[in-house]
């Protein structure tokens, strides 16, 4: 480390001690608290690479976080769901 980094890492330091309370979190045992997933995220660069073939991309709806499809007129009496409280 050079002078003048040593010299703004001293005033960042010196900044420090000023008699307020401090709190710190210790995530050093956290990888061994979660359970791993078992469902890796994918990877980007092979979902562009997909994509990069096609004129149109469509994003149906992401900002809802699921897709609104029309099902048809027939089969609506056959649609059902559940929620936390109920069942549709």
């Amino acid at each position: 480390m050079g002078e003048e980094q040593r010299k703004v890492v001293k005033e960042e330091v010196n900044k420090l001690p000023n008699d307020k309370w401090r709190m710190s979190n210790d995530y050093t045992d956290l990888n061994k608290a979660c359970p791993k997933d078992p469902y890796p995220l994918p990877s980007i660069d092979k979902l562009v690479n997909g994509a990069s073939d096609f004129q149109v991309l469509s994003s149906m709806d992401v900002y809802s976080g699921y897709n609104q499809i029309q099902k048809h007129a027939l089969d609506k009496e056959k649609i059902a769901f559940i929620t936390k409280d109920v069942n549709f």
